[in-house]
């Protein structure tokens, strides 16, 4: 997953509370879908966090393990294909226009194309995806404009 990301700590906690609470209160996909850009738009206005992240290779396949430290709230941006996705330790909070639920490691799922999902980590989490790489490239950037944009859609 690509994302952008904050940690609650840092990021300006008035607009990231207020965000959270219209979330919580949110009826409906649209209202859902509303409030999760205005927790985007909170989380970007504040200072953002590296996250460690690896890429992993092998014939057909692009893996990205990535770490989310306990206590970080991240914003995904918009997959554009199908992958399938991993908690390999940890425990998350998991947002989406659907609604939330929690995933506690081990755990694996498929994601799908226009999937935006907002991430707490209730505990550090490592989070591991796999993508079809038919090209065998080991462009990230070219990866990651490939799979996931910062549009909204």
């Amino acid at each position: 997953m690509i994302y952008n990301t904050a940690y609650v700590q840092t990021a300006p906690i008035g607009a990231i509370q207020g965000a959270l609470k219209a979330l919580v209160n949110a009826v409906g996909q649209e209202d859902r879908k509303r409030a999760m850009e205005a927790l985007e738009d909170a989380v970007n206005q504040g200072p953002q966090a590296e996250q460690p992240l690896t890429h992993h290779f092998t014939e057909g396949l692009y893996g990205r393990e990535i770490l989310n430290p306990k206590g970080s709230l991240v914003v995904t941006q918009t997959h554009k294909e199908h992958n399938f996705s991993f908690v390999m330790r940890g425990h998350l909070l998991v947002i989406t226009e659907e609604g939330h639920f929690e995933i506690k490691a081990p755990k694996w799922f498929t994601t799908k194309p226009g999937t935006k999902r907002i991430l707490y980590a209730i505990e550090e989490t490592v989070f591991v995806t796999v993508h079809p790489n038919p090209t065998n490239t080991e462009d990230t950037q070219f990866l990651e404009n490939r799979l996931a944009t910062k549009e909204r859609i």
